[in-house]
């Protein structure tokens, strides 16, 4: 097992990995308020790749720690948003990363919206995923994301879509995004709090798991390839409980 996490006492970004024996901590970066929003994801070698935020400064930096089996590295990903939240990494079949997390901007006044950063092979650089709405004035857009990439290393990113109170996909084919609803008036934030995860099949199907606003329940949607619609399940439900809030 493989944990980042954020140490609030020092500030710091922590990692820890059971050996089937024991835990080993270390810290992994201790540059003001970092690792906060961490998301981890392991190499066919084992090594980590951690994203985080450094909200030592304003704006925010997003982050990327990397382990090569000898040392650590870290890298800026991106430093212009006012306020960056809730990364998520997953890697192509060549070990680059892939990271998705909600930002805050104010150039355009009120700005919150999805954002995601990639590696060129020279630098880092980001695009906003900005074809799903034009109410960018509402605080939780863009936050919540989990990001997969298919077996062709296509990204896919599901995300809380704050003004419709929508659980979104995200899909960058050749450059291009396309994002839809995967479930009108679902999907939840609130801080510490995720509600929306994503998993890719062997056959490239999409599966989602998410919180219902509506029936306060699980929900499961699941798209296969040709599909044109989410075939979604009620999977737990106690009658108001808040049930799936955390998934």
């Amino acid at each position: 097992q493989h944990i980042s996490y954020y140490n609030s006492s020092a500030s710091s970004l922590m990692y820890a990995m059971f050996d089937g024996s024991a835990w080993h901590v270390e810290e992994v970066d201790n540059g003001g308020a970092s690792g906060q929003y961490s998301s981890i994801a392991i190499d066919p070698s084992g090594n980590p790749h951690i994203s985080y935020v450094n909200s030592t400064t304003y704006p925010n930096a997003v982050m990327y720690a990397h382990h090569n089996g000898s040392a650590w590295s870290i890298e800026v990903v991106d430093a212009t948003p006012y306020y960056a939240y809730d990364t998520s990494i997953d890697l192509d079949s060549s070990d680059n990363a892939h990271i998705s997390y909600g930002v805050y901007n104010n150039s355009c006044g009120t700005c919150y919206n999805l954002r995601y950063s990639y590696h060129n092979g020279t630098d880092w650089v980001y695009e906003d995923v900005k074809d799903y709405s034009t109410n960018w004035g509402y605080s939780n857009t863009g936050k919540n994301s989990h990001i997969k990439l298919n077996s062709t290393d296509v990204p896919h990113v599901v995300f809380y879509e704050d003004y419709y109170d929508d659980v979104y996909i995200s899909i960058r084919v050749n450059g291009t995004w396309s994002s839809s609803s995967v479930d009108d008036y679902c999907g939840w934030y609130t801080t510490g709090e995720r509600s929306i995860s994503l998993a890719i099949d062997s056959t490239d199907g999409l599966h989602v798991a998410y919180y219902d606003i509506g029936g306060r329940f699980l929900e499961y949607a699941h798209r296969g390839i040709g599909d044109s619609s989410w075939t979604k399940t009620n999977v737990h439900d106690q009658g108001n409980h808040y049930i799936g809030t955390s998934v």
